[in-house]
């Protein structure tokens, strides 16, 4: 036991798995890729937990130069599995986006760039992210955890030696503090009840540690925070353990509030003065009036320069979004919500996973941006070199550590308790159905294959691997699907094109899918498109068709092209694994098959009678293909290859809708010929 433990925290390779079984290389091979791997998280974790202090009390400078230097050291030992995919890409976009519009925005009004720390630190995300790759989820809660234990010394120590520390603490200290806090809090069902007690207490302290400082975007931020913790996220935790931890969080703000010294009870006093000075005069004198002065202010001056906002200015009271909107307009907002949104939908998803550890991962993650977006009602959090810094550092570690969560799930041994069949129709495909059939071969309890009518090796390849294949006719995608589904025997088919592919983690995550009693009557499985040697993760290529499903009441539309199956009355899934999707097999493949499907796509408009508009309507449908799919599905961050792609659907929609107005128009030429003899 523990062995499997200590193999299941690395980040293995499965080469390295070959490598520990066959006991080639070294006389004991698994002790040593077991030593290699606590090497890897003994390291990162002390690396990270030494930047994570260094954002408490070294200038943000020096924590993002430590961050770098870091991240440069320990990327030659993060060999396994290091290629980004879609949300680490989108979380790089957004880093990266935003460092962009402030540059844009400080050239554009002759500003020199402030706070630069903060956003090199965005610009160092993916090497953080890389580097970290092996802290594991032991080492994440180790390294927030003991620096929430570190804010907490440093609030006593300051309150013994220096008088209450809202006087000498800057704001940001105090949400840096809370966000360590939160995530340690976010993982209070751990299984172990050591850990789970220690990381109780240790969020209590970051908690106590931040209010102190009696920061108001911190008192604002909390309660809100407790709400989404303790009835949204614990769900794992029994009433008594999430009472108790929220009893434990309300005694330390409790003595926060009552011990003399700390001087956070007279700063909440003041809090209430305030707000009854100014409910009562109307809201223009005391600070609140102030603070409305500003904002009104500031968003007149954004109203004059909406684009790229009227530049910094400096010793204003705003929060977060008016100073965005004053400061860099309507680019930077959303340069801004692309940093929140982003990551809280990644960290969203991931916190109702079920797998515990990488909910465990997703819940502080959804706790993070919360914190940091109701505090943003109040102070610009995101604006500040050391919040902002924390910001970046943390999404990094927190994704490398959901990423290295889902490695150390797939070592993990499943078994299928549903048979299954996988059914391919093919034709010509000589050069790449061995590829499609090896990867369900000896997994897959049965495979039927479909040709129509190859004059290549096409057949031959297929019965090396089964002996149910089948030479048909070709009468169009959804019947030639609705055959093969036919000829199937099992509980549940898995049906695939030749050009297509599981990956391991796919065949893993079906075989934990098709247990004793399946959650759902179809999955769908998300695609890995590979074209022109990369592959795509945006675009079209980021939609997860519905191959998997139960045999009994299922079937698919007659369709000639774009078929889809309906599958028996269920709840629909979506597996993690990827499908890969050996789409074309060169350029002029590509042309061919947009070329075919569109003239296949605008018969079938046609046949139903679509009228689809004249040439000019098909242009602009053509256009918003390519906007569609480039710009809002995010096609550009899949580089030249993704303008490629993009450029091609958008010559395929056009060719599409030009074809059904060539039919028509064949329609009404063809009645004219019609109605003229009888006119004569």
């Amino acid at each position: 036991m523990r062995r499997g433990r200590r193999f299941a925290v690395g980040n293995v390779s499965e080469a390295d798995v070959k490598t520990r079984d066959s006991g080639l290389g070294t006389r004991n091979p698994g002790k040593k890729i077991r030593e290699t791997i606590t090497f890897r998280n003994s390291a990162a974790s002390i690396a990270f937990l030494g930047a994570a202090l260094l954002l408490l009390f070294a200038p943000p400078a020096a924590a993002v130069a430590v961050i770098g230097i870091i991240s440069i050291l320990l990327l030659p030992l993060r060999k396994f599995d290091a290629d980004p995919r879609a949300p680490e890409k989108l979380l790089v976009f957004a880093g990266a986006f935003y460092v962009a519009v402030w540059l844009l925005a400080a050239w554009v009004h002759w500003q020199a760039p402030a706070d630069a720390a903060g956003y090199v630190a965005l610009v160092l995300i993916y090497p953080a992210w890389r580097a970290s790759r092996g802290i594991g989820e032991g080492g994440l809660w180790f390294t927030f955890g003991l620096a929430s234990v570190a804010a907490a010394a440093a609030a006593v120590m300051i309150l013994l030696f220096s008088g209450p520390i809202d006087m000498i603490t800057a704001p940001s200290w105090s949400l840096v503090a809370l966000a360590c806090g939160a995530i340690s809090l976010a993982a209070a069902d751990e299984r172990r009840i050591s850990r789970r007690a220690a990381l109780i207490v240790t969020g209590a302290l970051g908690v106590a540690a931040a209010l102190v400082t009696g920061t108001w975007a911190v008192w604002l931020a909390l309660p809100v925070m407790i709400v989404i913790w303790f009835f949204y996220l614990p769900r794992r935790m029994a009433w008594q353990l999430r009472w108790g931890a929220l009893l434990i969080v309300a005694i330390g703000v409790e003595l926060v509030l009552v011990v003399h010294g700390t001087g956070v009870l007279v700063h909440f006093r003041r809090l209430v003065l305030q707000t009854d000075v100014w409910i009562g005069s109307g809201g223009r004198d005391g600070l609140f009036g102030a603070v409305l002065n500003d904002w009104t202010g500031a968003l007149a001056a954004f109203a004059q320069h909406p684009l790229i906002g009227a530049g910094s200015r400096a010793g204003a009271d705003l929060n977060q979004y008016i100073m965005t909107l004053h400061d860099r307009g309507l680019l930077g907002a959303v340069a801004l919500a692309l940093l929140l949104i982003l990551p809280g939908r990644f960290f969203l998803r991931l916190g109702t996973h079920g797998d515990a550890a990488r909910a465990r991962i997703g819940r502080a993650g959804i706790l993070l941006v919360t914190t940091y977006g109701i505090a943003g009602l109040i102070a610009p959090v995101l604006s500040d070199s050391r919040t902002l810094v924390f910001y970046a550092f943390a999404t990094a570690v927190l994704y490398a550590a959901a990423r290295q969560a889902e490695t150390r799930a797939r070592t993990q041994p499943v078994k299928r308790r549903q048979s299954l069949s996988a059914t391919v129709i093919a034709k010509n495909e000589a050069d790449r159905i061995a590829r499609c059939l090896d990867s369900v071969a000896g997994w897959a309890d049965e495979i039927i294959v479909l040709d129509s009518g190859s004059n290549d090796d096409t057949v031959a390849i297929a019965r090396r691997y089964t002996d149910c294949v089948e030479i048909t006719d070709w009468p169009g995608y959804g019947v030639q699907k609705q055959r093969a589904l036919e000829r199937a025997t099992c509980d549940w088919v898995l049906s695939l094109d030749a050009d297509e592919a599981l990956t391991p983690e796919l065949r893993h995550d079906i075989d934990a899918a098709l247990d004793e009693s399946p959650a759902c009557s179809a999955y769908r499985l998300p695609w890995a498109v590979i074209v022109y040697g990369k592959r795509l993760d945006f675009g079209r290529s980021s939609r997860a068709p519905l191959r998997l499903f139960k045999r009994a009441g299922a079937h698919f539309t007659a369709d000639v092209v774009h078929e889809t199956v309906v599958p028996a009355p269920g709840a629909i899934g979506t597996l993690e694994g990827r499908l890969l999707h050996y789409t074309h097999r060169d350029f002029g493949h590509a042309l061919d098959k947009s070329a075919r499907y569109a003239w296949l796509g605008a018969q079938r408009r046609h046949a139903k009678g679509r009228r689809g508009g004249g040439l000019g309507v098909a242009a602009l449908r053509s256009l918003w293909v390519f906007l569609q799919i480039y710009i809002l599905r995010g096609g550009f961050l899949d580089g030249a290859a993704g303008f490629l792609v993009a450029v091609t659907y958008m010559q395929g929609a056009f060719n599409k809708y030009a074809g059904l107005w060539t039919l028509r128009r064949a329609d009404r030429d063809s009645g004219h010929r019609t109605r003229d003899p009888g006119q004569e």
